[in-house]
C-alpha cells in the first residue's frame, strides 16, 4: 500500500465519457486502497455530457473533476494537469484505457521501494522485452524517446517541475512530455525503467488519425528541434523512424485507415526523407481503388468487433 500523497493520477478527457467510466471503474478501487489521488481534466466543453458527469461524480466520490469552460486543446490540458498535483509522483494518462492490475501492482511496488525522479513505463507494450538499461545519454534518447510520444509512458516526481519552463513546453506541439523527458535525461540519470504495460486500450475514435502525417512527421521533428539534440540530425531521424516502425504507424493496416482521410502519395513525397523504407506499403495502398479500401477497412472493423465480442463472452 502506498503512503498518503505518494501518487496522483491525472486523466486527460475529451468526449469519451463511456470509456472514462470504464477506466474509472477499473482504477477507483485500487486507488482507494493505495491512497492515490485521481483527477479528471475534462476538455470536452460539451454541455450535453452534464448528466453523465453528474452520474460519474456520484459513482466515483474519490475522483476530482476539473472542467475547462472552453476547449483548450490537448497540450494546454496536459500542461494544466502538470501544474495541479500535490503528491510526490504524478502519472498522466489518456481516457480510453482500463488498468492492467498485475502491471499496476508492479508499479506500486517500485514506487514503494525506490526513490527515482522519473519512471519510464512500457505502456502499449511497444518496447522490446530484453531492453537493457544503459545510462549513456545518446542510448537512452534513442531507446526511449519514441516510446515517450505515447501519453502514459512516464511517471514524474514533483522535483522535476521545480525548474520546468511551462511556456517553453508549449513549443513541443502535441508532445510536451517529450520536452520534459529530453530536458530531464540531459541533466540527470536518476530514472528507472519498469518493463510492464499498465494500460489496456479501449476501442475509440482516434483524434490523431486524420492528421497523422502532420503530427508524427512535422510536429514530432519540430519538437525535437526545440530540444538540446536539435543539431544531431542522425539521432533525430533515428527517433522518428524508430517510432514509425515500432508503433506500426505505417503498417499496411494503418495506412488503409489513414488513406481514407489523407492523400498518402502527396504526404509520401512531402516527408520522403523519413518514408523511403515504407515505399512499397505506400505503393500498394496507392494502387488499390478507394471503394476497395473502404471495403477492406470495414472488414478490419468487423474483425475487431468480433474479437471484442468474443472477449466479452
Amino acid at each position: 500500500m502506498l503512503k498518503k500523497n505518494k501518487l496522483s493520477i491525472h486523466i486527460l478527457h475529451r468526449n469519451r465519457i463511456d470509456n472514462l467510466f470504464k477506466l474509472l471503474s477499473s482504477l477507483s478501487p485500487i486507488a482507494k486502497f493505495n491512497n492515490i489521488r485521481i483527477k479528471v481534466f475534462d476538455d470536452s466543453a460539451n454541455s450535453n455530457l452534464y448528466e453523465k458527469f453528474t452520474l460519474l461524480k456520484i459513482s466515483f466520490k474519490n475522483v476530482v473533476f476539473v472542467f475547462n469552460k472552453k476547449n483548450i486543446g490537448h497540450d494546454q490540458n496536459y500542461i494544466k494537469s502538470l501544474k495541479e498535483f500535490e503528491s510526490q509522483y504524478l502519472w498522466v494518462i489518456g481516457d480510453s484505457y482500463v488498468i492492467n492490475l498485475a502491471s499496476f501492482n508492479k508499479i506500486i511496488s517500485k514506487l514503494e521501494n525506490n526513490n527515482y525522479d522519473l519512471y519510464i513505463l512500457n505502456t502499449g507494450n511497444r518496447l522490446k522485452k530484453n531492453i537493457k538499461i544503459n545510462r549513456d545519454l545518446e542510448t537512452v534518447i534513442k531507446e526511449f524517446t519514441w516510446q515517450i510520444t505515447l501519453i502514459g509512458s512516464l511517471i514524474y516526481s514533483k522535483k522535476i517541475f521545480k525548474n520546468i519552463n511551462f511556456t517553453q513546453l508549449k513549443k513541443f506541439k502535441n508532445f510536451p512530455q517529450v520536452g520534459i523527458f529530453l530536458d530531464f535525461v540531459s541533466k540527470s540519470k536518476n530514472f528507472f525503467y519498469i518493463n510492464c504495460n499498465p494500460l489496456f486500450p479501449l476501442k475509440k475514435v482516434s483524434y490523431w488519425r486524420k492528421y497523422a502525417f502532420e503530427i508524427f512527421l512535422k510536429d514530432l521533428p519540430n519538437a525535437l528541434n526545440y530540444s538540446f539534440i536539435k543539431n544531431n540530425i542522425s539521432l533525430k531521424n533515428k527517433i522518428i523512424i524508430t517510432h514509425l516502425v515500432e508503433s506500426k504507424f505505417l503498417s499496411l493496416k494503418s495506412l488503409f485507415f489513414i488513406s481514407l482521410n489523407e492523400n498518402i502519395i502527396k504526404n509520401y513525397f512531402k516527408y520522403e526523407i523519413y518514408l523511403n523504407k515504407f515505399f512499397f506499403n505506400f505503393l500498394i495502398i496507392y494502387l488499390i481503388p478507394k471503394f476497395l479500401k473502404k471495403i477492406i477497412v470495414n472488414i478490419f472493423n468487423l474483425k475487431s468487433f468480433i474479437n471484442e465480442s468474443w472477449k466479452k463472452n
